[in-house]
């Protein structure tokens, strides 16, 4: 699998958990519910609690949501060859000598979600979405190089949400399983992804279905991949930028080369003399630099139907925003 294809699958799922975080229940208590018929079909045991007197939301919802997603990865054991034109490449192991800068991956993606409480604590949802992603590869030493691609694809997925009440607040807890494909890829690739949240919510006077929600929490998201590929050395190089400079200044620095280091050093130096019919090959493990982030967010409840919601999630070399809509229903 090329490098760009799994970098966009991974940022692409992890924004899938963002949106996969449902409704956030209005818990409430209506005296007036109090002996009443529940007039829908979901969810189960939502009648007893309905003519107890508790708020329920309704039972079904669509959302759509835009996620941007910006993050750092981090590579490893990163092997690679310098192929000219005609020859086979033979990959060899040189992460030990072989320095990256900051290689990291945008994302932005869209989706539509659907999804039903299933009970009076858990949601249960579906989701399709479109992405769009940018991966920059930064290699250092022993010479200076970016490579930069673009992808689009799609993904899919389902999720579960917990909502309990405890006291004043309630919390969140969700996962999601997304996979994520596009025609660079040869099987789509499974993400997941988990978060838990503290959820308030305040009621606006005088309008008894609308309120101001807010929640902090965290989220965690897997993702351990292998990628391979290849790129033509004269779309990623500038050789009249300093490149062959570069090589010697990593080599006369090293106080006791070795045959690794020499091998590195030959194969790029007669590559700079043919960058044009020169074809790096390569494959490495890729990782996240950070598997969880903060997150905070807000949410508008115009009415029972409507709502309005965004999050953004941080920690340094990791951030992303989403906005969202949401109408619910039922029957």
């Amino acid at each position: 699998m090329t490098n760009r294809k799994l970098l966009l699958l991974i940022l692409y799922t992890f924004s899938l958990s963002l949106f996969s975080f449902s409704t956030v229940k209005a818990q409430g208590f209506d005296s007036t519910q109090i002996g009443k018929e529940y007039p829908y079909i979901l969810p189960i045991l939502g009648k007893k609690a309905y003519t107890k007197g508790y708020k329920l939301p309704k039972p079904f919802g669509i959302m759509a949501n835009s996620i941007f997603t910006k993050q750092n990865i981090v590579l490893e054991n990163f092997a690679m060859d310098f192929v000219s034109l005609g020859e086979e490449p033979e990959l060899v192991d040189l992460s030990s000598i072989i320095d990256f800068g900051t290689s990291k991956v945008k994302v932005l993606t869209a989706n539509a979600r659907i999804d039903a409480w299933i009970l009076p604590f858990l949601s249960v949802g579906g989701y399709y979405g479109r992405f769009k992603s940018e991966t920059t590869i930064a290699l250092e030493k022993p010479l200076k190089l970016n490579a930069q691609s673009n992808s689009d694809g799609a993904y899919w997925g389902f999720n579960f949400l917990v909502v309990a009440p405890l006291g004043p607040i309630n919390l969140g807890v969700d996962y999601s399983w997304s996979w994520s494909d596009n025609n660079l890829l040869d099987k789509p690739v499974l993400v997941n992804v988990a978060g838990i949240r503290a959820i308030k919510n305040w009621p606006i006077r005088n309008k008894p279905d609308m309120f101001i929600g807010a929640w902090v929490g965290a989220q965690f998201q897997f993702l351990d991949a292998k990628t391979s590929g290849q790129v033509r050395l004269g779309d990623v190089i500038d050789i009249d930028g300093g490149a062959r400079q570069d090589l010697e200044d990593w080599y006369q620095a090293i106080e006791d080369p070795s045959s690794l280091h020499d091998y590195l050093y030959n194969k790029i130096d007669e590559s700079l003399d043919d960058v044009e019919n020169t074809t790096v090959y390569y494959e490495f493990d890729k990782r996240l630099e950070k598997n969880w982030n903060l997150v905070v967010g807000g949410q508008w409840q115009i009415n029972r139907e409507w709502q309005i919601r965004t999050e953004a999630g941080f920690l340094p070399g990791k951030y992303q925003i989403m906005l969202s809509g949401n109408y619910r229903f039922g029957f």
